[in-house]
């Protein structure tokens, strides 16, 4: 199935959405409600003879619960569409390239400070699975002191000391008293083919390994090898991307009550 982002006109994804064959019946007659205008209005524009305003647009996203960026770009579409003048078409089609490239990978998704690879700091902050666990486990007030962390994460407690103070350095945790410290940001990003990025992965992944072996009946792991047409397989890869900006969302909004960790991959066998 495609998906929106395979679409440079808002009429043509309109049209392959309501006669898909996994298309309900009556589905032309709901979206129509939602964008509080008559379903014959909704024939016109698939047809070519009337358009969608952006208010008709934005009541159309909200009902289909569209992410964020799914939003924007079917917006944008139907200011395309709208636009009178060949410079603002031009002007409005480079800016919804950019959102449908950036919709195909992660970062567009999810808000982080990009870092700079060669900084002395960020290859010790990616070197290994510690600095990130430790900065982010200072947002529970369970785990803001070395000797918690240590105990918590089975560390020595002078390394954990030692990771605390570069932190703090770098002004990620705040020292509060004479033992603790907390959380002070950020969502980090290092780009898909850096070394650093491929190195803090392969560690992540050996930690999702001893939380397998550790048997914690609420822990999910899940892998499967399948087959799968090229259409279909882009299709499971925005479902997913879906699913990590929503999470990334209620993560961002919940409690700081215990450490979690999450692995995701989707890939081509080689």
């Amino acid at each position: 199935m495609k998906t929106l982002f395979d679409f440079t006109d808002y009429r043509e994804f309109l049209s392959y959405y309501v006669s898909h064959p996994q298309a309900q019946r009556g589905l032309r007659a709901e979206l129509a409600k939602a964008m509080q205008c008559q379903a014959a209005y909704l024939s016109q524009v698939l047809n070519g003879n009337a358009e969608l305003t952006e208010d008709h647009a934005f009541r159309l996203v909200n009902h289909l619960q569209f992410s964020t960026t799914e939003k924007e770009y079917f917006v944008l579409l139907v200011r395309i569409s709208r636009a009178s003048s060949h410079e603002l078409k031009t002007h409005l089609r480079d800016q919804a390239k950019v959102i449908a490239k950036a919709a195909t990978k992660v970062d567009g998704r999810v808000a982080a400070k990009k870092l700079s690879e060669d900084d002395a700091f960020t290859k010790y902050y990616f070197g290994s699975w510690i600095p990130n666990t430790i900065h982010v486990a200072t947002s529970s007030p369970h785990y803001q002191t070395a000797e918690a962390l240590a105990k918590r994460l089975g560390l020595p407690e002078k390394k954990v000391l030692e990771c605390l103070k570069a932190l703090e350095e770098h002004q990620l945790v705040i020292k509060k008293n004479r033992n603790e410290y907390t959380y002070q940001g950020h969502n980090f990003h290092l780009p898909k083919t850096s070394p650093l990025e491929i190195n803090y992965q392969m560690h992540t992944r050996l930690q999702a390994i001893k939380a397998l072996q550790a048997s914690n009946e609420n822990d999910l792991h899940v892998s499967a090898t399948f087959t799968l047409g090229k259409d279909e397989y882009a299709s499971l890869r925005k479902l997913f991307l879906d699913a990590v900006e929503k999470s990334h969302k209620k993560i961002a909004a919940g409690d700081t009550e215990e450490i979690f960790g999450m692995c995701l991959d989707l890939f081509q066998v080689v």
